[in-house]
């Protein structure tokens, strides 16, 4: 398994950059995890929005979507890691996409500029969750939607430490970063569960 370590503190954390063995080896093994198809049957969106999936990984859950999209003309992928950004652009299937190093606390877009934000088992990544959750809410049109799917552990916890422990508790950070109508659901598969959750701005 990878290697690299995830220090919690609240909503703030020590960010570890995963390397390029790692990153090779989540793209390859993980690439097409149950929670990548589920994700991309839940959302909605037009084949005009503007669309920024944060934490995008190897590039698989735009891949995805653009498999049975293949109008979307505007579909941005961000991540930290250089590799990662790497193979997002080695494997994408569609010149409209644009894969680009950064992060969720500094997104290099100008405000009030997508449609549809997707953020898939990436927040527990983030150096500063709170951070993060602003500059999206910054860089989001007025009645845009946000949709997020992390990992549900054991006895329903998420990843995330106190305050961002319990899904409810979730809703709530969601709600205080101005975001609306937050609606959250339960999937399982075999021994994995998923939480999606979905608001507007």
């Amino acid at each position: 398994l990878p290697n690299f370590k995830l220090i919690f503190h609240h909503t703030k954390k020590i960010m570890i950059i995963w390397n390029d063995k790692d990153s090779e080896f989540y793209v390859k093994n993980y690439g097409n995890h149950f929670s990548v198809q589920l994700f991309s049957q839940l959302i909605s969106f037009k084949s005009n929005n503007f669309i920024l999936d944060v934490g995008c990984g190897g590039g698989q859950l735009i891949n995805n979507i653009l498999k049975d999209n293949k109008l979307i003309k505007n579909i941005y992928g961000i991540d930290p890691s250089s590799k990662m950004i790497e193979l997002s652009n080695k494997n994408k299937t569609n010149a409209n996409v644009s894969f680009i190093k950064g992060y969720a606390e500094k997104i290099e877009f100008k405000d009030n500029f997508f449609d549809i934000v997707l953020i898939l088992n990436s927040i527990f990544h983030w150096e500063n969750i709170e951070k993060g959750f602003e500059e999206i809410a910054r860089v989001m049109k007025k009645n845009s939607i946000i949709y997020i799917g992390e990992e549900r552990l054991r006895h329903g916890f998420l990843h995330g430490d106190n305050e961002l422990k319990h899904f409810k508790n979730f809703k709530n950070f969601l709600n205080k970063k101005g975001f609306k109508d937050v609606i959250k659901k339960n999937y399982f598969f075999e021994n994995e569960g998923f939480y999606f959750f979905s608001g507007k701005k």
